[in-house]
């Protein structure tokens, strides 16, 4: 805390003179006290701690290894698979699925299952009943990629496979690949059952059965 000596300002005492001697006359000035000013200094603001306290580093969560689409399985996840099984690893690597639609697998084939697809940007998942039930158990049967868009970084094809093969390439890497071509387009087959599939080059690449609509 700082503060201020007390100050006394004294007038020092004139004399004067003059040629005849004349008795002096004293003038006292008055003693001026000028009181101290008291300086309150802003408190300096402490963190109250613990003792003993620490304080523990952020926890980062371990990023997910990609998830293999294959021509049997989505990652660690067989076809086969429970619906809800299945669905509960895919949020833990791809979130939650930007649509989920139900219904019949072909609404023009009065045989046809019923079915689930979850759709996640690019891929889409289909899951199928034994019979045209909706509150039938499903499984895993599936899954189509449309090409266009790329692989994300949550995702990768069975042998690295590339996300953009021509048919010519996938027929001299894959010898005892199968390709055919009919009205609905080009389709080469690997030996592991993935399927690419297009006009004149892949647009899609998918595992599972072949459900055509018409």
């Amino acid at each position: 805390m700082f503060s201020w000596k007390a100050m006394a300002a004294t007038v020092p005492l004139l004399l004067l003179t003059a040629c005849a001697v004349q008795p002096p006359t004293a003038v006292v000035s008055p003693v001026v006290s000028v009181p101290p000013s008291v300086v309150t200094p802003s408190p300096s603001l402490t963190p109250a701690t613990t003792p003993g306290m620490t304080v523990a580093p952020p926890t980062v969560s371990p990023q997910l290894a990609p998830m293999v689409l294959g021509g049997s399985s989505i990652g660690d996840v067989k076809f086969g698979a429970a619906e809800r099984d299945a669905v509960a690893v895919f949020a833990a690597h791809l979130g939650q699925p930007d649509d989920v639609f139900k219904g019949f697998a072909c609404e023009l084939d009065p045989t046809s299952p019923y079915s689930a697809t979850y759709t996640y940007g690019a891929l889409s998942i289909l899951f199928l009943a034994k019979d045209r039930k909706s509150g039938s158990a499903r499984t895993l049967k599936g899954w189509t990629y449309a090409l266009d868009q790329g692989l994300t970084d949550a995702l990768t094809l069975e042998g690295g496979l590339p996300a953009d093969p021509t048919f010519d390439q996938l027929t001299q890497a894959y010898p005892k690949g199968k390709l055919t071509t009919d009205e609905l387009g080009t389709v080469f087959t690997l030996p592991n059952g993935m399927r690419f599939m297009g006009d004149q080059e892949p647009d899609f690449v998918a595992a599972g059965p072949l459900i055509y609509c018409e």
